[in-house]
């Protein structure tokens, strides 16, 4: 197994350990945070855990690429899918942050219908991923 080591590379791998780091340390500090209310530590550190996932699966795709043998063919695909999966979470979650921001503390019948229609799109997301998986979509 050989690695791409070119400056480009190296300098991605730096910026990705930072970014690592830093989703790392902001999730301790969240949790450590006195006056914060438990549903918003959680989301956070949800939401920072799915940003180190999401860096992770990328580093490794960056790492992976260019290989022929069939173990990284897989992995790639494995890697792709999980970072894609993710980022659609991520995005949902961010969504779910933009409306309580803007209706807090009301859970009325247009917040829950626009939660399913995030809920939709997830879903459609995902069902594109998987199918990704087994054709050349």
């Amino acid at each position: 197994m050989s690695i791409d080591l070119s400056l480009a590379n190296l300098i991605n791998v730096v910026f990705i350990a930072a970014g690592l780091g830093v989703c790392s340390l902001s999730i301790l500090q969240v949790g450590t945070g006195m006056h914060i209310r438990k549903e918003v530590k959680v989301y956070f550190q949800l939401f920072f855990t799915f940003i180190d996932i999401y860096i992770t699966m990328h580093i490794f795709r960056m790492l992976f690429e260019g290989h022929t043998e069939t173990f990284f063919w897989i992995a790639i695909r494995a890697v792709t899918f999980i970072e894609f999966f993710v980022s659609g979470i991520m995005i949902y979650m961010l969504s779910l942050l933009i409306i309580y921001i803007a209706n807090p503390g009301n859970e009325g019948k247009v917040t829950k219908n626009i939660n399913k229609i995030f809920l939709v799109l997830l879903a459609i997301h995902t069902i594109g991923l998987l199918i990704d998986q087994f054709t050349n979509f």
